[in-house]
């Protein structure tokens, strides 16, 4: 992990975050946490951008997002 960190991009949770993530939450069906993500990696708008989690539901969220996904857990 600290070699990838300097890869990270961190972002501010601002008001406009947590609106986008309560209507994201809503829509996809995401939990609170998961929707933040979700929000967080929406507004990147990085064409490089793999979204990486274990957990389906967020998984399917950035999907239908567009962003590309990573799931360490599939075959």
């Amino acid at each position: 992990m600290d070699a990838l960190y300097v890869e990270f991009e961190i972002v501010d949770v601002d008001d406009a975050l947590v609106r986008r993530a309560g209507d994201l939450a809503h829509r996809l069906r995401l939990r609170g946490y998961d929707a933040v993500h979700c929000a967080a990696a929406a507004q990147l708008e990085e064409p490089d951008l793999v979204a990486a989690s274990g957990d389906k539901q967020l998984l399917a969220g950035w999907r239908e997002l567009g962003i590309a996904t990573y799931d360490p857990a599939a075959p």
